[in-house]
């Protein structure tokens, strides 16, 4: 005589049970594809803020500015001398050779980093809203932004 067995057959095993949806893996992959893509992906050239020509030289690219644009920025930078005290003019070259004044949206109005880096001051060249410019002083934001337009000029 035979004895059946009558336990429950055990279920096989999962071949994807390893594979965590939503975890590790996940994040793995992620980075592989990151990674492919990067290498794929062409870098943005580095243009002039002065004239909008590429420029490739390392100073250039740090600062910038090409060549030619940053010798009338200079020049420019020596013209502020006079409305502006020493600090200010100062602070004004060394914003826009860390690339701290860029472009608003808004027309003619440029967005400056504090000195500090924590606050960004809107401004267009007559009126900033930094807390100098609040109370109607003239700050050294207005200066970066008359050497921006004026080198671009």
């Amino acid at each position: 005589m035979t004895i059946l067995d009558t336990r429950p057959a055990a279920a096989p095993a999962d071949p994807f049970a390893a594979l965590d949806s939503f975890g590790a893996d996940t994040d793995e992959m992620a980075a592989r594809f990151a990674a492919v893509v990067a290498d794929f992906t062409p870098a943005p050239a580095a243009t002039c803020l002065g004239c909008g020509r590429r420029i490739t030289a390392a100073a250039s690219v740090a600062r910038g500015y090409g060549e030619g644009c940053w010798r009338r920025a200079r020049r420019r930078a020596a013209l502020l001398a006079g409305s502006f005290s020493d600090r200010q003019v100062e602070q004004a070259v060394e914003a826009v050779e860390d690339g701290a004044i860029v472009p608003a949206e808004t027309p003619r109005a440029w967005l400056v980093v504090s000195s500090k880096g924590d606050e960004v001051y809107q401004t267009d060249g007559a009126a900033c809203d930094c807390p100098a410019g609040q109370s109607g002083r003239i700050c050294w934001h207005l200066a970066s932004v008359a050497l921006v337009e004026r080198a671009a000029a």
